[in-house]
């Protein structure tokens, strides 16, 4: 299946909310180039759609693309800064690829935990907790 190009009307009628949508569906379904292209068109129709940055990020997790998953969650900090799927997931991909990145999740976390909602501040916490006593990450 060959992508949506804007000014397709399959992708000129659906909203960038909607494709993001749509990629959580596909997501769950385990479908994830789907799940990815919904993403992409999402982000495509509106930069500024935060969730779909880190929906993406997500996707390039899940594929082992540390690199391309942390760009899609900064994207989605730089967009909503303190949008706790961001941050918690962007301190899972520093803390779980290299052995000097556990310094940038605790990084990440410290400097996006004022801004948290009460419930990820409770992750955050415990995901800062759990690099502070791994010995893997020390």
């Amino acid at each position: 299946m060959r992508p949506l190009k804007s000014g397709h009307p399959e992708f000129d009628k659906f909203s960038s909310i909607e494709h993001s949508d749509f990629g959580v569906i596909y997501e769950t379904a385990g479908d994830y180039r789907a799940a990815r292209r919904q993403f992409d068109y999402a982000v495509k129709k509106d930069a500024g759609n935060y969730v779909a940055w880190t929906n993406l990020g997500n996707i390039h997790a899940h594929q082992r693309k540390w690199d391309h998953a942390r760009d899609a969650y900064l994207r989605a900090l730089a967009l909503h800064p303190g949008y706790g799927p961001a941050v918690i997931n962007l301190a899972h991909t520093y803390a779980e690829t290299s052995p000097t990145s556990p310094q940038f999740a605790t990084a990440v976390l410290d400097a996006q935990m004022p801004l948290l909602d009460p419930e990820f501040k409770q992750a955050a916490q415990e995901i800062r907790e759990e690099i502070q006593t791994d010995p893997a990450s020390r």
